[in-house]
Formats: C-alpha cells, sequence, structure tokens
C-alpha cells in the first residue's frame, strides 16, 4: 500500500512546521506493511491545492493523509470535516488574506474524512499520547487542501479507479495514525466506533 503524507512550509515566522518534520520522521523510519511517500505543500490558498493534486495524479497513492499545525494545541486531533470556506486570520505565504471567501464557488459545503477517526483516536490514547475527534479544520490551508482533496477524489474517482477516496487532516506524532488506519481497514466498520469527546479544535494551518 502506497501512503502519502502531506505536509506545509512554515508560516507566520517560524522556522519549522511540525507537520512536515513528522512527514519526513515517517518516511525515514518507514511503517511495516506501507510505502511512504511525502510531500511538502505550500501554505499558500490555490497553490497548496494544486500542489496536492499534482502529487497524487503523479504518484497515485492508495491512502492520502494530510498533516497540520495547531497552534498551542495539547492534543492531536483526528479531523472529521473540512468546509468549503477559506477565512484567514493571518496572511499566507504569499500575503493573501481571504475573508469568507468559498474556496470554490457553487461547491460542496463540506467532505468528510473516510478515514476510522474514532478508531484512530482511540489507538493513539492507547499509546499514551492526548487525541481527540476534531469538528473543524478551521478556515486556513489545512482545511483548504483537505477540502481540496475531497473535491478531487470525488470528481474523479470514478475515471481514476486506482485511487482510493480517503482525505484526512491532522496532526501526527511518527507513525502511530498510519499504523492505526492501515490496520482499521482490515476490521468491520461497526468496531470503529467508541465514545470518544468531540470538540472544535484550534484553527488549523
Amino acid at each position: 500500500m502506497k501512503v502519502l503524507l502531506t505536509g506545509f512550509e512554515p508560516f507566520g515566522g517560524e522556522t519549522i512546521n511540525p507537520s512536515w518534520e513528522v512527514a519526513k520522521r515517517v518516511s525515514s523510519e518507514g511503517v511495516e506493511g506501507a510505502e511512504i511517500v511525502t510531500a511538502l505543500l505550500p501554505t499558500v490558498f490555490g497553490k497548496s491545492i494544486n500542489e496536492a493534486v499534482r502529487v497524487i495524479e503523479e504518484l497515485k497513492p492508495d491512502l492520502v493523509i494530510s498533516l497540520g499545525q495547531a497552534g498551542g494545541s495539547a492534543e492531536i486531533t483526528v479531523e472529521r470535516v473540512a468546509i468549503n470556506i477559506s477565512d484567514a486570520g493571518s496572511p499566507d505565504n504569499d500575503n493573501n488574506q481571504p475573508v469568507d471567501i468559498p474556496i470554490i464557488e457553487g461547491g460542496p459545503a463540506a467532505y468528510f474524512s473516510t478515514l476510522p477517526i474514532k478508531a484512530m483516536v482511540e489507538d493513539i490514547r492507547c499509546a499514551g499520547i492526548p487525541a481527540r475527534v476534531s469538528n473543524t479544520a478551521g478556515t486556513f490551508v489545512c482545511n483548504h487542501v483537505m477540502w481540496g482533496c475531497g473535491r478531487f477524489f470525488g470528481l474523479d474517482y470514478a475515471a481514476r479507479p486506482r485511487l482510493r477516496r480517503y482525505s484526512i487532516g491532522l496532526i501526527a506524532p511518527k507513525d502511530i495514525l498510519i499504523r492505526s488506519s492501515l490496520y482499521q481497514r482490515r476490521k468491520p466498520s461497526s468496531s470503529y466506533m467508541n465514545s470518544s469527546r468531540e470538540t472544535p479544535s484550534q484553527d488549523l494551518v
């Protein structure tokens, strides 16, 4: 199985972005049963989706997991949904700062993750790491990319049957989320549910 991990460039004056550091580390350490490929996305509205789609078309992964940064968060947040809106509280790396602008005018209001998000949260917690399901990926570039990937798979899946409809925005340590998602895909979906408390996350990159 080929797994694409995407991370973001540093932004807002920072020198590193943890999402990209995590992606590189997972790739270098490897995950049993998976071929890990990575892509660094620009922290820029528009360009980030274009680059993500370009990489997906080139590499044809079976699984896409987007990693993002939530400044100040003490938990791993596994995202449920991305919405069709760009509303930046600060400029992106090209100094764009859209306010209440649809990503695609007339596009679907939202795309949902197709990963077993509650099971992934449970596995992360079992590893001793604080985690929760998040019902908002914010309205900055992380949400932008997750929505854009959802649109790509939604529109092009029938024409590209090799591509699977898997897309998620999240923050992750090492390879626990990858291992969890690979394992849970082999189990019946009825076993994925648990009583994880769900609260909104902070805005993500």
